[in-house]
C-alpha cells in the first residue's frame, strides 16, 4: 500500500512537471549560411534580442494576434536591447550538447516571441582583410506561444542590412514556424537602416 502511495504520488508530480512544461513559452531561432556560396570559409554568427519599448499588451499569450507596431520606422530610442552573444543555447540531446555545423546558429529557450527583433550580426573570419559586417533584422510580428524560425540560404553581403519583415508564418495550435530562405534578398546599405546605431552597438 506504502508502495502504491509513492507510485501515485510520483504520478502526481510528473504530471504537475509536464503541466508545468507544456505551459511554458518556447522560441527557437536557427541562421543558416548558404552552403553552396560559404563552403570553405567560416563565418561568426552573434544575436541579440530587442523589444519595442512600448510593446502591445500582451493579453492571452495563447491568442492569435498580428503587432500594429511599425518595425520599419522604429528608432534606436524606441527599442530595449541587450548585448550580442556567439553561443546559443545547444540542446541536449542524452545528455550531450548537440553539435551546430559551421556557419549556423542555434538559438532555444523559453522566450515569449511576440514583437521581439531578432537581430543577428555576421563577420567574415575566413578573410585576410577586414571586411564590414552583414545583419539580419527579424521582428516576430505574430503572436503565438511557441514560435519557431528559420533563417537559411544567406549570402555574405558585407556592409549591409537584410530586414526580413515579409514572410509568411504555418500555425498548428499553440505553435508557429516561419521558414525563410533569404536567397537574393536586398540589402540596404547598414549606412541608411534607422536602427543603424543598435546593430553596431555591443
Amino acid at each position: 500500500m506504502k508502495h502504491l502511495k509513492h507510485s501515485s504520488l510520483l504520478s502526481m508530480l510528473l504530471f504537475y512537471g509536464l503541466a508545468v512544461t507544456a505551459q511554458t513559452p518556447y522560441f527557437s531561432v536557427i541562421v543558416k549560411m548558404d552552403s553552396a556560396k560559404t563552403e570553405g570559409k567560416r563565418y561568426k554568427i552573434e544575436m541579440k534580442f530587442c523589444h519595442p519599448s512600448h510593446a502591445t499588451d500582451k493579453g492571452d499569450w495563447f491568442k492569435a494576434d498580428t503587432s500594429n507596431v511599425d518595425f520599419a520606422n522604429l528608432k534606436p530610442g524606441d527599442v530595449i536591447c541587450n548585448e550580442y552573444f556567439d553561443k546559443g543555447m545547444p540542446e541536449v540531446i542524452l545528455g550531450k550538447e548537440e553539435e551546430i555545423p559551421v556557419n549556423q546558429f542555434k538559438f532555444t529557450n523559453q522566450v515569449f516571441a511576440w514583437e521581439q527583433i531578432v537581430i543577428v550580426k555576421i563577420s567574415d573570419q575566413s578573410s585576410r582583410g577586414w571586411h564590414p559586417e552583414m545583419y539580419i533584422v527579424f521582428p516576430v510580428k505574430y503572436k503565438s506561444f511557441v514560435t519557431y524560425i528559420s533563417l537559411s540560404d544567406i549570402d555574405f553581403l558585407s556592409g549591409n542590412v537584410l530586414f526580413a519583415d515579409n514572410y509568411a508564418a504555418s500555425k498548428k495550435g499553440m505553435s508557429m514556424s516561419v521558414d525563410l530562405s533569404l536567397k537574393d534578398h536586398p540589402g540596404i546599405n547598414v549606412k541608411d537602416f534607422s536602427l543603424r546605431e543598435v546593430l553596431e552597438a555591443k
